[in-house]
């Protein structure tokens, strides 16, 4: 499986630690506008691809079967609308929406694609 982790923050080396030891995934691309930051994630993570540039971009390329969503969180439900459209699978750090009405959408749009979305949660207190 190809994951497609959208975002270079802090947040998504903790993504890339859990999908490294994940048997089904086999690649890993790493997406973001932060040329500089990208790349020094990437540099910790060997075989790790990258792809600087905007997130839409990323989403077309074909061989790629789940995106996880690691981005502000105004961002989680446009981006994951636009990957579900896409036919992508998708994770998402929570949370997936900032409204229920968006949160039905997402769901509906999911269940029409025939596409799984699920939020998670990093931390437990």
């Amino acid at each position: 499986m190809h994951v497609l982790i959208i975002g270079s923050g802090k947040w998504s080396a903790v993504h890339l630690d859990a999908l490294r030891t994940t048997p089904s995934v086999n690649e890993i691309t790493l997406a973001g506008r932060n040329r500089q930051a990208v790349e020094s994630m990437a540099a910790d993570y060997p075989g790790t691809r990258t792809f600087i540039g905007g997130w839409q971009d990323a989403l077309n390329h074909s061989d790629v079967d789940l995106v996880d969503i690691v981005l502000p969180h105004h961002l989680h439900c446009p981006v994951a609308a636009t990957a579900i459209a896409a036919g992508k699978h998708v994770i998402c750090e929570k949370p997936g929406s900032l409204t229920l009405h968006e949160w039905d959408n997402l769901q509906a749009a999911a269940t029409r694609a025939n596409c799984r979305f699920l939020v998670i949660q990093n931390q437990l207190y």
